[in-house]
Protein backbone atom coordinates (compact mmCIF):
# COMPACT_ATOMS: atom_id res chain seq x y z
CA UNK A 1 0.00 0.00 0.00
CA UNK A 2 1.24 3.31 -0.94
CA UNK A 3 1.61 6.18 1.40
CA UNK A 4 -0.84 8.26 -0.17
CA UNK A 5 -3.26 5.56 0.17
CA UNK A 6 -2.48 5.00 3.36
CA UNK A 7 -3.30 8.53 4.67
CA UNK A 8 -6.48 8.51 2.50
CA UNK A 9 -7.96 5.32 4.50
CA UNK A 10 -7.07 7.09 7.75
CA UNK A 11 -8.38 10.47 6.33
CA UNK A 12 -11.80 8.16 5.56
CA UNK A 13 -11.46 6.39 8.79
CA UNK A 14 -11.07 9.76 10.81
CA UNK A 15 -14.19 11.35 8.23
CA UNK A 16 -16.57 8.08 9.67
CA UNK A 17 -15.88 8.37 13.09
CA UNK A 18 -16.26 12.07 13.18
CA UNK A 19 -19.78 11.53 11.37
CA UNK A 20 -21.12 8.78 13.89
CA UNK A 21 -19.97 11.45 16.65
CA UNK A 22 -22.51 13.95 14.94
CA UNK A 23 -25.10 11.49 14.69
CA UNK A 24 -24.45 10.94 18.49
CA UNK A 25 -24.79 14.73 19.35
CA UNK A 26 -27.63 15.12 17.10
CA UNK A 27 -29.35 12.62 19.49
CA UNK A 28 -28.06 13.89 22.46
CA UNK A 29 -29.78 17.61 21.55
CA UNK A 30 -33.03 15.71 21.01
CA UNK A 31 -32.32 14.37 24.29
CA UNK A 32 -31.86 17.55 26.02
CA UNK A 33 -35.44 18.42 25.28
CA UNK A 34 -37.00 15.33 26.27
CA UNK A 35 -34.89 15.38 29.58
CA UNK A 36 -35.62 19.52 30.06
CA UNK A 37 -39.62 18.53 29.93
CA UNK A 38 -39.32 15.89 32.10
CA UNK A 39 -37.67 18.08 35.03
CA UNK A 40 -40.46 20.56 34.16
CA UNK A 41 -43.19 18.02 34.76
CA UNK A 42 -42.05 16.83 37.96
CA UNK A 43 -41.40 20.02 39.17
CA UNK A 44 -44.83 21.04 38.38
CA UNK A 45 -46.25 18.35 40.59
CA UNK A 46 -44.31 18.82 43.38
CA UNK A 47 -45.29 22.14 43.68
CA UNK A 48 -48.86 21.46 44.57
CA UNK A 49 -48.30 19.52 47.68
CA UNK A 50 -48.25 21.16 51.01
CA UNK A 51 -48.13 19.90 54.17
CA UNK A 52 -48.22 21.25 57.66
CA UNK A 53 -46.32 19.58 60.39
CA UNK A 54 -46.29 19.64 64.09
CA UNK A 55 -43.64 18.21 66.49
CA UNK A 56 -44.79 18.29 70.08
CA UNK A 57 -44.19 16.68 73.38
CA UNK A 58 -47.10 14.43 74.72
CA UNK A 59 -48.84 16.24 77.40
CA UNK A 60 -47.22 18.92 77.06
CA UNK A 61 -48.97 20.72 73.61
CA UNK A 62 -52.62 20.94 72.78
CA UNK A 63 -53.52 18.84 70.36
CA UNK A 64 -56.95 20.10 70.55
CA UNK A 65 -55.86 23.12 68.42
CA UNK A 66 -53.13 21.57 65.84
CA UNK A 67 -56.51 21.13 63.23
CA UNK A 68 -57.27 24.74 63.33
CA UNK A 69 -53.52 25.97 62.93
CA UNK A 70 -53.43 23.46 59.88
CA UNK A 71 -56.41 24.67 58.66
CA UNK A 72 -55.33 27.92 58.80
CA UNK A 73 -52.30 27.72 57.46
CA UNK A 74 -53.53 25.48 54.45
CA UNK A 75 -56.19 28.57 53.99
CA UNK A 76 -53.66 30.55 52.71
CA UNK A 77 -53.98 28.84 49.47
CA UNK A 78 -57.74 27.86 49.47
CA UNK A 79 -57.11 24.56 50.44
CA UNK A 80 -58.34 22.44 53.10
CA UNK A 81 -55.86 20.67 55.73
CA UNK A 82 -56.39 16.77 56.13
CA UNK A 83 -54.91 14.78 58.95
CA UNK A 84 -52.22 12.66 56.89
CA UNK A 85 -50.84 10.69 59.97
CA UNK A 86 -48.78 11.05 63.28
CA UNK A 87 -45.76 9.54 64.36
CA UNK A 88 -42.42 9.71 67.19
CA UNK A 89 -39.71 11.53 66.74
CA UNK A 90 -36.64 12.13 69.10
CA UNK A 91 -36.14 11.88 72.28
CA UNK A 92 -39.78 11.24 73.36
CA UNK A 93 -42.01 13.93 70.67
CA UNK A 94 -44.28 13.24 68.52
CA UNK A 95 -45.59 14.63 65.09
CA UNK A 96 -48.88 15.00 63.89
CA UNK A 97 -48.62 15.75 60.18
CA UNK A 98 -51.42 17.49 57.91
CA UNK A 99 -51.50 17.16 53.65
CA UNK A 100 -53.23 20.37 52.20
CA UNK A 101 -55.80 19.10 49.48
CA UNK A 102 -57.52 21.64 47.10
CA UNK A 103 -61.46 22.14 47.72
Amino acid sequence: MSAFALRASRLWRWRDIWASLRRVERAGASMRYVVGIAIALMCSGCANNRWVTFKYYPGVGNTREFPLYAEAECGQFGQNAVLAGSGSAEYGSATITYRCDPK
